[in-house]
């Protein structure tokens, strides 16, 4: 019995260490370009629609509801609600514009180029973080707690699509898992 368990033990250590871990590094200058050519750099979208898809993760039903019409403007990524400045959304309202700054990518939040986010990413992956300066009392605040918002887009003439905000959520005790298709439209 002592055997099996030493056999155990170290084979356990063998598969936990011996997997090979492959690290991609991205740079600035791969942020340039999604899909079909759209640059982000330098540009603005405006927020123009948005689903929400939802599968119960018991029995894999799929459901898909809007996060605005004609009666609701306002909504946000966690399913309807929002923490964080960057989850609120307002149809023809919120904007997300791109930028560079020497070697750190700028995100843009509503227009408040004074307080950016960071970004980093390429070929239609890319991810949302607290900006390289941010601090609790400097000029670029903390806004999303510390964390960071992965997403993916596509593109189609002047419009992206994103896809954002994956997440698990329990609803009347069924667990689900989510995310948030949003489209924008170029605006410059």
């Amino acid at each position: 019995m002592r055997k099996f368990v030493l056999f155990l033990a170290l084979a356990s250590t063998l598969s936990l260490f011996s997997c090979k871990r492959e690290y991609i590094e991205l740079t600035i200058g791969e942020i340039e370009v999604i899909d079909d050519g759209i640059s982000l750099i330098g540009n603005s979208f405006v927020l123009t629609s948005g689903n929400i898809y939802l599968e119960n993760m018991d029995n894999g039903d799929k459901t898909m509801y809007t996060h605005f019409d004609s009666n609701k403007t306002l909504s946000g990524m966690r399913m309807g609600n929002f923490e964080y400045p960057l989850e609120r959304l307002e149809v023809n309202i919120t904007t997300w514009s791109f930028r560079t700054n020497g070697h750190i990518g700028e995100f843009i939040l509503d227009g408040d180029s004074l307080n950016p986010y960071g970004i980093d990413g390429s070929y239609g992956q890319f991810t949302i973080y607290e900006h390289t300066n941010a601090s609790t009392s400097g000029p670029i605040s903390i806004k999303m707690g510390g964390s960071s918002k992965p997403f993916q887009t596509s593109s189609e003439g002047d419009e992206i699509t994103v896809y954002i905000h994956e997440a698990y959520t329990t609803i009347n005790g069924v667990q689900y898992t989510y995310f948030n298709e949003l489209t924008f439209q170029l605006v410059n």
